[in-house]
């Protein structure tokens, strides 16, 4: 978004806000498709990705045949976002795999998103201890 700032101030507003505003909106797919259980839904987002980081290479293209960005610049940009369309092509393509042998009510197992979930062991719970008062760290497992 930054190179966006170096476009002639009188295409600034609608040609750099458009590139601002579809980078934000694949973000945000990216997102969404991180944080739905969905498999389908996840390839809907995905195709948005897709979709999004096209427009935003047909746009950069369109600059340089402005003169507003190098040919290294262009390069630079096209690879990048080509890099991000591969990989969200290929979690696309996993995602289809996925919907195709899971049924459509079944419900995938909750992700932790980096936080470790515990439980307490039938050793713990014999000595009547538990999470908080714990003094052996053989007590807690991680699950």
């Amino acid at each position: 978004m930054d190179r966006t700032a170096d476009i002639p101030k009188s295409q600034r507003f609608t040609f750099g806000q458009r590139l601002d505003n579809l980078a934000l909106d694949a973000l945000q797919s990216v997102t969404k498709a991180i944080f739905t259980g969905d498999a389908r839904q996840k390839q809907v987002f995905l195709g948005d990705l897709l979709l999004q980081l096209e427009q935003m290479l047909v746009l950069w293209r369109l600059g340089h045949s402005r003169r507003w960005l190098s040919q290294q610049q262009l390069l630079f940009v096209s690879q990048r976002l080509d890099e991000a369309g591969r990989m969200a092509n290929g979690w696309r393509q996993q995602q289809a795999g996925r919907s195709a042998t899971q049924p459509a009510s079944a419900k995938p197992p909750p992700q932790s998103k980096g936080v470790g979930t515990f439980k307490i062991t039938s050793e713990s719970a014999q000595t009547g201890q538990n999470a908080g008062t714990t003094k052996s760290s053989n007590s807690l497992k991680p699950e």
